[in-house]
């Protein structure tokens, strides 16, 4: 299992799994302030199992909430040449150019959405991951 997956309980609240009971101490005592790293060697230590937390539960959150090619590797985009699309947060229409491998991930680049929109007399180009985007 890997270091800090996600699993979830029958509850169905997420619950961290795959640690230490010491490396689950040392996570909630660091965090806490009740024990603050002072060798280097701790510190590190505690920088590598919160790192490995917080991959696991992005992974498991991606996977959850269902950003396709987060999910699985797998370009799912939906979207094609010309079509009208905006950020789910809001922001200009765009217009869809195409996909790109170019979008950087830790595991190295992925399929994104590359968008360009005109704003008076500039032209701006962008490329987003499919979850990021929706049909205008």
């Amino acid at each position: 299992m890997q270091l800090g997956a996600l699993v979830v309980d029958a509850d169905g609240n997420d619950v961290l799994a795959g640690l230490t009971a010491a490396e689950s101490r040392f996570l909630v005592e660091v965090r806490s302030g009740h024990a603050t790293p002072a060798a280097k060697a701790e510190y590190w230590l505690y920088q590598q199992v919160l790192a490995t937390h917080l991959g696991a539960r992005l992974d498991a959150v991606n996977k959850r909430t269902g950003c396709p090619f987060l999910a699985d590797g797998v370009d799912k985009t939906g979207f094609g040449d010309g079509d009208v699309v905006r950020l789910k947060c809001g922001g200009p229409d765009v217009t869809v150019v195409g996909t790109v491998e170019a979008y950087p991930f830790m595991d190295g680049p992925a399929p994104g959405v590359f968008c360009v929109w005109e704003d008076g007399r500039r032209r701006y180009e962008q490329v987003y991951p499919p979850c990021a985007i929706e049909r205008a």
